[in-house]
């Protein structure tokens, strides 16, 4: 598991930070997620390691997906409109009733889900 950021790091050289995944049970790989931009969570090159040797098992990089995976991956960063990578304290506050709408209709939508 030491060797693994290291390793990761070095396969892929444009990440500019890691997500390490532990491996789940015996049989399960470490699975890392490198992202290229900071503050968003789409875009990942996806690296799986050996929990045991530290070998890299596979590799699939963001340009393989295909554009259904894409959104998904893009689905958090809509929803919080973090998808320009832009914090624009003007358009938060401008837009601010449009901006916490989201948390309101997601709250709704749990409370329905939840109580009918």
């Amino acid at each position: 598991m030491d060797v693994v950021p290291e390793k990761a790091f070095i396969e892929l050289p444009g990440a500019k930070r890691l997500l390490i995944i532990p491996a789940a049970g015996r049989e399960g790989v470490i699975t890392v997620l490198g992202y290229k931009n900071d503050g968003v969570y789409y875009g990942s090159d996806a690296l799986q390691f050996d929990q045991y040797s530290g070998k890299l098992l596979h590799r699939r990089n963001d340009s393989e997906k295909n554009k259904g995976e894409k959104l998904i991956e893009m689905n958090y960063d809509i929803h919080i409109i973090n998808i320009l990578n832009v914090i624009n304290i003007y358009f938060i506050s401008n837009n601010f009733l449009r901006y916490s709408a989201l948390y309101y209709t997601a709250f709704i939508q749990l409370y329905l889900i939840r109580y009918l």
